[in-house]
């Protein structure tokens, strides 16, 4: 595109301007991002100060990838404030002089004292606002002058601040001058900047644009922007083909394509041919590692439908906690908040996996959506196929939530939701593209027959081991003391018949609130708290003669061994999957014992507990066909 970009490190950036100060002369420093590139391609005036400059550097993730599309490599991100800051730092040790320009009417005078409070011994020789006419600009040319710095930072915007650099340049009497954005309004406080994960992911655009939605018409020239990369790359390509390949291009492209098999021999030479070509490696990105029952349940679930069809699979899993995950399956895992490491397992990877679960919903937490976003973009960067398997949407209540979601799914080679409801969540977000409706992935588990077995010695030791059973599951949430007023009444009637309640932990957090339910209880209940992981809980859950829960897989677990069930709908998820089966499902919003017991009663009356079994294994037959989409995916190479 016409850019030359220095491909340097931060600390390798200062070094080379500390070249340029004791040179001396007038340099420049262009920070460059997306958007001003993507300027530059109308405004070819601007690409001039690009070529002009004394040093570029890639302020931005969107040049990074634009480099790696182009099959170049820069270090990393070297941005207008970061860099700011390490020159400051090395001005303090070295006796520079600096000039801050820049900003509104006191931004430059609060940023240079917070430079000083954190490196004492620099010298700031001056400040001036940005907001100065064109009649004003001879008295701050004279003001830089007179100050005599060794660096000038300037902070007008870009392309403003480039522009002006550039046409006054030999009258600064400086010998290197910045563009650095808007660092200032960062530094005196006036600007949040994003915080340091979401910047390692590459996210440092979506933060500022959480801090100042009115940014976002800026925000569309960066999806322009990629498509002008791949654009302007296939076009290169064509030209190459079209003039014809010379005897010596023959031979660089066989020696390019030689490097290009040994670095995947050295990158999978533990992994052994099979039907795919050689055996894929897939990187499971999903809520894991936080000892959730159901979760890991659904990893289990994953995992093993995925390598019945993949002979050999290599599965890395980005867990909270990956050495428990690596033990309990039999699999790789990683920090799922180390960036880098996330980075290094994709380059390799054949496909991210993104699921299962909802993993895209902003009720619980915005952040929620940015990590599970940020981690498909970040494959998508790296090229490589996205999978969104077996996925519920929603609820997206922010509109930036909705707009991030549209955009991975539209990067997706393929997307699966397990339910009609997540469909018509993206439907009305206006979503248009092809999806494939299965069913949630756990409920491609065999709960076998006797699996009832080790479920009645773990009842037995708890001391539940008579009467009928009635299973109970919750959560914390806004509300809950109505809940648990309503079940510990329900529990208390159904005692009074011979019925025995046994309170079933999901997450270490929900002992509270179950001991709570317990304590509000006027008959004899049992806290279920030996089970150890998700295999304990499926045969426990097909002991039961009824449940009652909010959590969503403890219901699925239930229903997967035909036991009759309520649910209390905290979330969509849960009334979706309980209407999908044909069981009741009553809102956390205002519930009461007699809604409860009416919904029992059906249940032990009705018919719904008939037509359970084949509603069931027809969703078990769509869960099991997740693992078929991806292994035609791998396979098809498309």
């Amino acid at each position: 595109m016409g850019a030359a970009v220095d491909p340097l490190t931060l600390s390798q950036t200062v070094d080379r301007v500390a070249e340029l100060v004791t040179r001396g002369g007038a340099h420049q420093v262009v920070t460059l991002n997306p958007e001003y590139l993507y300027r530059a391609q109308q405004e070819r005036h601007l690409l001039d100060i690009v070529r002009a400059a004394s040093l570029v550097t890639a302020d931005g993730v969107g040049i990074l990838w634009a480099a790696r599309v182009s099959g170049l490599e820069l270090p990393e991100r070297v941005t207008g404030i970061d860099l700011m800051l390490a020159l400051c730092k090395r001005a303090a040790a070295e006796g520079w002089r600096i000039f801050l320009l820049g900003g509104k009417p006191g931004a430059a005078e609060k940023a240079a004292s917070r430079l000083t409070v954190l490196f004492p011994k620099l010298v700031v020789a001056g400040t001036y606002h940005g907001y100065f006419t064109g009649g004003q600009e001879t008295a701050v040319l004279e003001k830089i002058r007179t100050a005599q710095p060794h660096i000038l930072f300037v902070g007008l915007g870009a392309p403003k601040q480039e522009e002006w650099i550039y046409k006054h340049k030999p009258l600064l009497g400086v010998p290197v001058a910045v563009g650095v954005g808007g660092s200032f309004d960062v530094l005196s406080g006036r600007v949040r900047r994003a915080p340091v994960w979401m910047r390692r992911l590459g996210l440092e655009w979506l933060g500022r644009l959480i801090h100042e939605p009115r940014r976002w018409r800026r925000m569309l020239v960066l999806p322009r922007f990629a498509f002008m990369v791949l654009r302007q790359q296939k076009s290169v390509i064509r030209s190459q083909r079209s003039e014809g390949m010379g005897a010596d291009k023959e031979s660089s492209e066989k020696n390019s394509r030689s490097e290009f098999r040994q670095r995947e021999m050295l990158n999978s030479k533990s992994r052994k041919p099979n039907s795919f070509g050689r055996v894929p490696k897939i990187v499971i990105s999903g809520y894991y590692g936080f000892r959730n029952s159901g979760d890991e349940a659904m990893l289990f679930a994953i995992i093993s439908q995925l390598k019945q069809r993949i002979p050999g699979l290599e599965a890395v899993v980005l867990s909270e906690r990956p050495h428990d995950t690596a033990q309990e399956f039999g699999v790789r895992a990683v920090p799922r908040r180390a960036v880098g490491t996330i980075w290094r397992e994709l380059k390799d990877a054949d496909l991210l996996l993104s699921g299962g679960g909802t993993l895209f919903q902003d009720v619980t937490s915005f952040r929620s959506v940015v990590y599970y976003t940020g981690v498909i973009f970040m494959a998508w960067l790296g090229r490589k196929k996205i999978c969104i398997y077996g996925q519920g949407i929603g609820p997206l209540r922010f509109p930036l939530s909705r707009l991030l979601v549209k955009a991975v799914l539209r990067v997706a080679d393929l997307v699966t939701l397990r339910d009609r409801d997540s469909l018509a969540e993206l439907e009305a977000m206006g979503v248009k593209r092809a999806v494939h409706v299965t069913a949630d992935p756990v409920l491609a588990l065999d709960a076998g027959p006797g699996g009832c077995e080790q479920g009645r010695l773990l009842l037995r030791k708890a001391g539940a081991a008579e009467g009928p059973l009635l299973g109970i599951s919750l959560r914390r949430w806004p509300g809950i003391d109505t809940v648990l007023d309503a079940v510990a009444e329900l529990a208390d009637r159904m005692a009074s018949q011979g019925w025995r309640a046994v309170l079933v932990p999901l997450q270490p957090g929900d002992g509270i609130i179950l001991g709570m339910l317990k304590e509000r209880m006027r008959s004899p209940a049992v806290v279920l708290d030996n089970l150890r992981g998700f295999r304990d809980l499926l045969s426990v859950a097909a002991c039961f003669d009824l449940c009652l829960g909010m959590r969503l897989h403890f219901l699925v677990f239930a229903v997967m061994s035909g036991v009759p069930s309520v649910g209390i709908s905290y979330d969509p998820k849960v009334e979706r999957f309980m209407h999908r089966v044909g069981l009741p499902a009553l809102s956390v919003a205002g519930i009461t014992a007699v809604e409860l017991q009416g919904a029992v009663d059906g249940l032990l009356t009705g018919e719904a507990p008939a037509r359970l079994s084949w509603r069931v294994e027809g969703l078990r037959r769509k869960a099991r066909h997740n693992a078929d989409l991806v292994a035609a995916l791998l396979s098809s190479g498309r």
